[in-house]
């Protein structure tokens, strides 16, 4: 239970020494005996306890070095620091140990937990059973219906300047809001800093590395990242599922399997992120829509810079830079109606930008110079529009609109929400390529001219204009005149 912080008694300072000759020898006692508003002062040590934080409290080191004062969970599979109350100053601690999966929830070095508090019976705790039905009275038993009274999640909080290591989850806000977390270093947890359904965070200034997760973030809307740095993970920042109005800049990951991973979230902002040298993907999107990208560097990954896939739509990728990568931006698979504005997609090994099974898309004003492929490549792509581009010293062709003369319908395609089979396979039609700057690329553009809409292209002398199906025009042209001659 969350005790009130009207308080009378002026807030005092306590001091914690596991060597005695000062008030308490461990945390969790100065806790018990401080009001709300006091501030705990520990001194350098280790402390092997597991601390629960029901007041208002400033807990810090005296040293302000989370180096010399370790707090080590006395029972791995609990929490840390159990955070209940709002208003709480976690800092200058290295928060380690809970590391066991004994009991039905992950333990945290540092839980603010905002969630409905269960209360139980006066007679008992949890750990006496629930054998008992609900109108007997037994002790132990817990009315899981009931959540504390006025329970309005856990505000205010402030964790800096701590070293979260070794735990399960290093850092978890769950249904907690305005807090800041900054300046944490978290290594060697399952995943370093986790927020659930939490409102208006800031992150800043907080590293992780060699953690299997970075940061995770489910549900929470309007909080802001900033100068955060993410290696050696399986994913730096995750966004998943119902993540909206977040915004992400200037912060890196880089040397993780892959640097942003964002799945049905919407209105998130990237800007100015430096997401490079990732195993698999710099910047995915996956059933994203609404979202900005902007000014972002996402170089020398292993597969994709910037990758939409899977109905990620409404987007806007602007003066971004992807360079060294395999492709340099990946549209995919109904991933429609995105604008792609002033980027720079240059020395991929395969294709600067890679449009596939994708419609009315806008690529306006972007540069692809010297990939190993294509520069724009679209396969079975319809109705987008190539607008100014600057298009040269590509490997293969400078843009190439996939022409078959063997459409086919691809019933894998053809999806509950689609009722018509809108692209054909290995074929790009009613697409629009004008005003783009060409050179010195194998061929300029590539195309089915009969069923694209392409025009005012600049090229230099060494390129031509391959039009595929050129022979089969000249052929039917032949026999339309010798029609007309026999006529």
């Amino acid at each position: 239970m969350i005790v009130s912080t009207g308080a009378t008694a002026a807030a005092t300072n306590i001091i914690v020494d596991g060597n005695g000759g000062a008030d308490y020898t461990s945390i969790q006692e100065a806790v018990n005996h401080s009001k709300s508003g006091d501030t705990i002062i520990v001194s350098s040590g280790t402390y092997t306890e597991n601390v629960d934080v029901e007041k208002e409290l400033t807990i810090i080191s005296k040293s302000g070095n989370p180096e010399d004062t370790i707090v080590q969970a006395a029972d791995p599979s609990d929490h840390v620091f159990h955070v209940t109350a709002s208003n709480v100053t976690i800092s200058g601690f290295n928060v380690t140990g809970a590391e066991s999966t004994g009991k039905s929830r992950e333990p945290c070095g540092i839980f603010l937990d905002g969630r409905p508090e269960l209360i139980r019976t006066p007679e008992g705790n949890l750990d006496d059973g629930i054998e008992g039905g609900v109108d007997g009275g037994v002790p132990g038993e817990v009315d899981r219906d009931v959540p504390r009274e006025a329970d309005e999640g856990v505000y205010a909080c402030t964790i800096t300047n701590n070293i979260i290591s070794s735990n399960i989850l290093g850092i978890f806000l769950e249904e907690s809001g305005n807090n800041t977390l900054s300046n944490n270093t978290a290594s060697n947890n399952h995943i370093a800093i986790v927020l659930a359904a939490s409102d208006n965070n800031e992150l800043k200034g907080n590293s992780a590395s060699d953690n299997m997760g970075g940061f995770f973030m489910f549900g929470g809307a309007n909080n802001v990242f900033s100068e955060n740095r993410i290696s050696r993970s399986r994913i730096g920042f995750v966004l998943d599922y119902y993540s909206s109005n977040n915004i992400f800049s200037n912060n890196a990951a880089l040397d993780n399997e892959n640097g942003f991973y964002i799945r049905s979230a919407e209105n998130i902002t990237l800007i100015n992120n430096n997401a490079s040298s990732n195993n698999e993907t710099g910047i995915y999107l996956d059933a994203s829509a609404n979202n900005t990208l902007e000014g972002n560097r996402a170089d020398l990954n292993r597969k994709y810079g910037i990758h939409l896939n899977h109905f990620s739509r409404n987007n806007v990728l602007q003066n971004n830079t992807v360079s060294g990568n395999e492709h340099g931006v990946m549209l995919y698979y109904y991933s429609e109606n995105n604008s792609l504005k002033g980027n720079i997609a240059n020395l991929n090994s395969k294709n600067g930008f890679y449009l596939n099974e994708t419609s009315g898309n806008t690529l306006k004003a972007n540069t692809a110079n010297s990939n190993g492929g294509h520069g724009i490549y679209l396969k079975s792509s319809t109705f987008n529009t190539l607008d100014n581009n600057t298009v040269n010293s590509n490997g293969l062709y400078g843009i190439y609109l996939d022409p078959s003369n063997n459409k086919t319908v691809n019933p894998d395609i053809i999806t509950a929400d689609f009722k018509y089979c809108r692209f054909l396979e290995d074929s790009s039609n009613n697409n629009t390529v004008s005003g783009n700057c060409l050179s010195s690329n194998s061929e300029a553009i590539v195309a089915n001219y009969s069923e694209n809409n392409i025009y005012d292209n600049y090229f230099d002398d060494k390129t031509s204009v391959k039009a595929p199906f050129t022979s089969m025009l000249v052929a039917m042209i032949d026999r339309m005149r010798a029609f007309l001659v026999t006529r």
